[in-house]
């Protein structure tokens, strides 16, 4: 198996974990219960609106996006690398879970 195929496992793996997660949610939403009130849900959107900004300004640095990409190019022909990915993506779905 070739390092393709190696990140087309991985990819594979942590999609399906992901997917996992997002059924279990929707499954367990049906029966959660409704907040009550909407002040609720408006607490701390400023801050969490702020900080997404602030994230997606970081990435569109160039000096950070090459770093990222070059990180990324390097850690893909590491097998290593990719069980630890998927090993941390399932330990954190099932955290979530």
């Amino acid at each position: 198996m070739g390092p393709a195929d190696q990140v087309n496992v991985y990819r594979s793996v942590i999609g399906t974990c992901w997917l996992v997660l997002v059924l279990y949610w929707a499954v367990a939403a049906i029966g959660a219960k409704l907040m009550d009130g909407r002040a609720h849900r408006r607490k701390g959107t400023g801050v969490r609106l702020a900080l997404i900004v602030l994230i997606v300004l970081a990435f569109r640095l160039p000096p950070l996006r090459q770093s990222l990409l070059s990180v990324q190019a390097h850690l893909a022909r590491n097998a290593v690398a990719g069980v630890l990915g998927v090993v941390l993506c399932a330990l954190g779905v099932g955290l979530a879970i």
